[in-house]
């Protein structure tokens, strides 16, 4: 059975980390390296900027829970 991403477990430091990793790598290589693709419909807004809701939440969750990252089909 494959692991599902508990948004409960996702600590606002987790998700402060992967935006900061995302303005550090640039979107297309941040979504590259963690094998996203671009947000659709729903996009984070933080400080006014937008990013990739699931690849954030994704990258997140591993820094939250010290695992792998959350994948877009374990949500």
């Amino acid at each position: 059975m494959a692991k599902r991403v508990q948004l409960s477990q996702v600590t606002r430091a987790g998700i402060l980390r992967a935006i900061a990793e995302s303005n550090d790598l640039g979107r297309d290589e941040f979504l590259a390296k963690y094998g996203f693709r671009r947000a659709g419909r729903f996009h984070l807004r933080y400080q006014g900027k937008s990013y990739d809701s699931k690849a954030i939440l994704g990258v997140a969750f591993g820094y939250s829970t010290n695992s792998a990252p959350g994948k877009a089909s374990e949500f």
